[in-house]
């Protein structure tokens, strides 16, 4: 059992296919740009006793559960099922500028690489932001969404810390106060 597959292309976080019926279920997963894939080859299915007559209801769904395509019934499962992705959702990608900020001095900031970013919808599973130089991309975002970012600076002394955006591609930026040495201004 396998499908091939035409419409909107499976997106950079990959899609996962639930093949289910009274008899049995298995699942998969597509990669992304993926245009076909096999769950069960025919050599497991004749081990397995699944008929050539064999029925099941397909659905493809992305990591936040949005449904790409559904068989809707049972359908044949051997051999290669033609699907037809819809994307159900319209998604933008943004960057995360984060700062440092002396706590004495508002005045002076500084880029913070090396933090871990996260950011996830509520109860849903976060994902990892990349970035370096104090820029994270938070990527594949469901747009006009509120998604919760969590910020760990990896520096001593300075707690975690969190902030709220909306997905809506514009860029976000949040600053993470740290305490700074002080000068007297004198001379040598």
């Amino acid at each position: 059992m396998g499908v091939t597959i035409s419409g909107d292309a499976v997106p950079t976080g990959g899609l996962y296919v639930n093949v289910s019926s009274v008899d049995a279920g298995v699942g998969g997963y597509l990669k992304p740009g993926a245009t076909s894939a096999t769950f069960i080859a025919a050599s497991v299915a004749q081990y397995y006793g699944i008929s050539a007559g064999a029925t099941a209801k397909v659905t493809i769904r992305d990591a936040s559960g949005n449904v790409w395509y559904t068989s809707g019934t049972e359908v044949a499962v051997c051999g290669f099922l033609p699907v037809t992705l819809t994307n159900p959702v319209q998604t933008v990608s943004e960057t995360f500028n984060l700062s440092t900020v002396c706590s004495n001095d508002a005045t002076v900031t500084k880029p913070l690489s090396g933090a871990t970013v996260t950011y996830s919808l509520p109860n849903k599973a976060a994902s990892v932001a990349s970035g370096s130089g104090g820029a994270y991309t938070l990527a594949n975002l469901v747009q006009g969404s509120t998604y919760n970012v969590s910020i760990n600076p990896r520096l001593a002394g300075v707690a975690p810390t969190s902030a709220t955006i909306t997905a809506d591609g514009t860029a976000e930026s949040a600053t993470v106060s740290v305490a700074c040495a002080t000068s007297t201004g004198g001379t040598n």
